[in-house]
């Protein structure tokens, strides 16, 4: 019975090959839109929540308030926090100093300006950056360097990198350093990202001592690893009596708080300050799954009104087959046998179509995003192309199905009128939600060209920035203290 309703089926699609492809061809599209922007919200959404601890891993703020226009929020803290929080508190594990400095990098007559993080030597054990090559704790040297794949393919070419040296500017002064390691490329989902590291130890020819001193003056992020079963809440009610030992009693309560924000809400948390990485507004993944959402929509809605179009057609059929003794069960199951193949040919070139799209949606939304088919990603299709085909196969197995076959065969039956109100209110919603896309798309285009084309009052390739603390690009305005 199955294989005569599927042979059934691809006969009525190879006989209505305009009908067909309109149908394939508008689904698909529909399901490639859907699914890159699924794969991007997942992305968006799964920040940071590869690494094994990420339920432990928080990142400390510090807040100064010191009444009406003098509040200072940051998520980059002191130099000697995360050492006095792991003095301090047991519950704490590890605890890791990020900063950035921007130097110039050398090998021979390669040489390029690099952004460089400042980690502490625990880096590589708090956070799942795995090595392609190199030892488990790569940074334990003052002089080691370890650098992603892209760096060091700049660098070394198709040579071995391990155990090379690198000439790097820090500072004032040129030191040779070591290729201890170099990482697997960094997920895409992650907020820490770095081309080369090297150990906290290197901070001493950067910062001056009252730079590394102060609890005033923030420079680097600080992460802490908390023990199992330690909650943030517990420990924060503990850092009152640190601020008290290490800031002094002469300030009113309140005025230096110390918090911790949880790895995983860094990305999407607009209510925090940036500190190294952007910061993502989740309104965005919301308004994509929503319009995503609609041009789905719109495809559903013109496979159900083609299928009513041509249910018109097919009422003689209807009551042939009953007079032969078809059973409504069986029209049924015909029905949405055949919507059911229409809807796996859309589903299948779908997935073809945008893995085929996802370098084009990559360049233009500056990801790097790989259209994985994990278990999630099918069962949330195979729900999607039950519900497409039991909703483009409903009228025709609900409706048509239902006709007396005399009334078929005498051509009594007008179905137009039937129809009629489903395929006019089907068209106006689909109208609806084609003008909101294109109204929506007009006034994001005219927005975006108002931003590129705005005059500012200056020339912006004429002004420079002066940093105020050193060479030390990565440091944060502080509070008053210092």
């Amino acid at each position: 019975m199955l294989r005569n309703y599927l042979t059934l089926a691809l006969r009525n699609l190879l006989k209505h090959k305009g009908f067909s492809a309109t149908n394939i061809l508008g689904l698909a599209v529909g399901v490639a839109c859907c699914l890159l922007v699924m794969e991007y919200v997942q992305a968006e959404w799964s920040y940071d929540r590869f690494h094994r601890h990420a339920d432990r891993l928080y990142r400390a703020w510090v807040l100064e308030d010191y009444g009406e226009n003098q509040q200072f929020f940051n998520t980059v803290t002191p130099v000697p926090l995360g050492p006095a929080l792991a003095e301090t508190f047991p519950e704490i594990e590890h605890t890791i100093r990020i900063s950035t400095f921007t130097g110039r990098v050398q090998r021979r007559d390669v040489a390029y300006d690099e952004t460089i993080h400042l980690v502490d030597p625990a880096f590589f054990d708090v956070f799942d950056f795995p090595l392609q090559a190199g030892a488990a704790q790569p940074l334990r040297e003052t002089n080691a360097v370890v650098l992603t794949p892209e760096t060091a393919a700049r660098y070394f070419g198709d040579e071995e990198a391990l155990g090379q040296t690198l000439s790097l500017r820090i500072g004032e002064t040129e030191q040779a350093f070591e290729v201890t390691g170099v990482a697997a490329e960094i997920p895409y989902n992650s907020s820490i990202r770095f081309t080369m590291a090297v150990p906290w130890a290197k901070s001493f020819d950067l910062y001056d001592d009252r730079q590394r001193r102060s609890w005033g003056n923030v420079i680097p992020e600080t992460y802490v690893l908390l023990q199992e079963g330690v909650t943030a809440e517990a420990l924060e009610a503990k850092f009152p009596s640190l601020v008290e030992q290490v800031v002094g009693g002469g300030m009113r309560e309140g005025t230096y708080t110390i918090g911790l924000q949880p790895l995983t809400d860094i990305h999407l948390d607009k209510d925090f300050p940036t500190g190294i990485a952007p910061v993502s507004d989740p309104a965005y993944s919301y308004i994509l799954s929503v319009l995503a959402l609609l041009v789905l929509g719109i495809a559903c809605i013109n496979v159900v009104i083609l299928s009513v179009a041509r249910s018109t057609g097919r009422t003689l059929e209807v009551g042939v087959r009953k007079v032969l003794g078809a059973e409504r069960t069986q029209l049924m199951q015909q029905f949405w046998g055949e919507s059911g193949v229409l809807t796996l040919l859309a589903m299948l070139g779908g997935v073809v179509l945008a893995r085929v799209s996802l370098p084009f949606f990559n360049d233009v939304a500056g990801t790097s995003l790989a259209l994985r088919l994990d278990a999630g990603l099918l069962l949330v299709m195979i729900l999607l192309g039950l519900g497409i085909a039991w909703v483009a196969g409903s009228y025709p197995a609900l409706v048509l199905s239902k006709f007396p076959p005399a009334d078929v065969l005498k051509g009594a039956l007008v179905v137009g009128r039937r129809r009629g109100w489903l395929r006019k209110s089907l068209l106006v919603m689909q109208f609806g939600f084609a003008v909101f896309l294109i109204t929506s798309t007009m006034i994001m285009s005219s927005q975006l060209q108002f931003l590129q084309t705005k005059n500012l009052g200056f020339d912006k390739e004429q002004v420079v920035v002066v940093p105020l603390q050193g060479a030390v690009p990565s440091t944060r305005q502080g509070g008053m203290m210092g």
